[in-house]
């Protein structure tokens, strides 16, 4: 049997020949791969078939949040909390090495430490935490700061709101913000352990002017899809953007586990899949002694002069694939998730078993593991045109719950029945964002006659693939 060895994420799209209604429009931030003007494919497609040109892309209507995502590299992050002004050589690893392109600064970001990291690295992108009514340190909205900074791309407003009322101050907050600096984006971060968090959610759309949800749940067990979830879900609803931070610290009574390589796997790349578009390691460095928070990036707390861990280049290599990977997904819409778990009563809660059709998806017939006591994690996206793509999981991590909680790899096999599409689509090979080169790859089907094939892939703990249908519907890609 045929297998393609995938070992680190891959993206591949699964969805409608013909396109979808609307007006014709064009974008800057987003491109396809080997389409021309007259409908020829160089990418691989059906080549020069005249009966299968590229249709019109209709114009997305986006709001402030998603035409940022769409037009700008992912943001990728570390947050640094309370560490002083950094020297140049470790603001420059910070971008050169680790791979964030935005510095994340906590309550003493605005006004003095974004000058000292914008002093070392001027071109740096930059997002600040400000107060609940919008003030720096010294009291003054932003810090003081002028609007549209260089490098600046907005502000994240207090952190975690547990109430109604702590919630409204940071609605007041974003109005101040807003008035002092129109275009910036703004940033509301929420646990999932907030009483009536779906409430307080709604009541922030109706109210509150902001343009991303963020969410931050460290918990490496199953519970996390149902919580990713409330938030990919009022996102959606809301027309905004939604971004997360990711596990890089331990300690405490809560959290006592250090992240292992397939966590850090499992953990970046699921919120990819759920459709986050934005990511945020917490913490990159902290202070001594503060909060009992130990990071992992780091052999010692407090000192810029730390030796960095093998955990932090193990992440720099996540934030390299991420950012391959949302060149496509940051172009695209989530659909749906699903999750086949070994048995009916190990269904996480908040997620859905697979079933024909899910997603929108006309062609996959079954999804299932070669690998025994596996289970699956799948998303299902749209681009403009409403071709769709699909991304699968293997959910194995080290610190996961029940069956997932090993590193161990595995072989799913994804049945296709195309018996009733058209000549636009290729039965041969389905089309995959390779999350290492960047590259666009083909993956071969392996012919079962009748018009059914299948395709094998083998995923590595914590790994995705991502593919689309070989159509006349080009990859989406963003030109960033």
């Amino acid at each position: 049997m045929q297998k393609t060895n995938i070992g680190l994420a891959v993206l591949f799209v699964a969805g409608c020949s013909g396109g979808s209604s609307g007006t014709n429009g064009t974008d800057a931030s987003h491109s396809h791969d080997g389409a021309t003007s007259d409908g020829v494919r160089s990418d691989g497609g059906i080549d020069a078939n005249p009966r299968c040109p590229t249709p019109p892309r209709p114009t997305p209507t986006l709001s402030r949040g998603l035409r940022w995502v769409r037009e700008n590299p992912t943001f990728i992050s570390g947050l640094m909390v309370r560490m002083g002004n950094p020297p140049a050589s470790f603001v420059n690893e910070y971008y050169d090495t680790f791979g964030a392109n935005a510095a994340h600064l906590w309550q003493d970001g605005l006004p003095n430490l974004i000058t000292a990291w914008r002093t070392a690295r001027p071109t740096a992108r930059w997002l600040s935490w400000v107060e609940a009514n919008g003030t720096g340190t010294n009291g003054q909205v932003l810090g003081g700061y002028p609007a549209n900074v260089p490098g600046r791309i907005g502000y994240q407003v207090s952190d975690e709101p547990r109430t109604t009322q702590q919630l409204d101050a940071m609605g007041q907050g974003a109005a101040a913000i807003r008035a002092a600096d129109p275009n910036a984006l703004i940033v509301f971060n929420y646990t999932y352990a907030a009483d009536g968090i779906e409430g307080m959610l709604d009541r922030a759309a109706a109210m509150y002017d902001h343009d991303i949800i963020s969410h931050d749940d460290y918990s490496a067990s199953r519970k996390v899809y149902g919580h990713l979830d409330i938030f990919r879900k009022q996102a959606l609803a809301d027309n905004r953007a939604y971004w997360a931070y990711l596990n890089s610290y331990y300690g405490n009574n809560t959290h006592d586990f250090q992240p292992a390589e397939s966590d850090m796997r499992w953990n970046a790349f699921s919120h990819a899949l759920y459709g986050f578009t934005g990511f945020s390691w917490f913490v990159y460095q902290i202070t001594q002694n503060n909060e009992d928070l130990i990071p992992t990036f780091f052999d010692a707390t407090g000192s810029y002069s730390a030796n960095p861990t093998t955990t932090r280049s193990r992440a720099a290599t996540i934030n390299r694939e991420l950012l391959n990977l949302q060149r496509s997904m940051s172009q695209l819409r989530s659909t749906d998730v699903r999750y086949n778990p070994v048995s009916s009563i190990a269904q996480p809660a908040g997620t859905q078993r697979w079933s024909a059709g899910a997603g929108g998806d006309r062609y996959i017939e079954s999804i299932t593991s070669e690998t025994s006591g596996s289970e699956q994690l799948m998303g299902f996206f749209k681009d403009d045109y409403g071709d769709g793509y699909v991304m699968i999981m293997n959910p194995n991590h080290q610190n996961a719950d029940l069956i997932s909680a090993n590193n161990n790899a595995q072989t799913i096999r994804v049945n296709f029945n195309f018996a009733a599409a058209g000549e636009c689509l290729d039965r041969t090979r389905v089309r995959s964002l390779n999350k290492v080169t960047g590259a666009v790859v083909d993956l071969p089907l392996i012919d079962d006659g009748g018009g059914k094939a299948h395709l094998v892939v083998t995923l590595a703990a914590g790994d995705p693939v991502l593919f689309k249908y070989a159509n006349e519907i080009p990859f989406a890609m963003a030109t960033w």
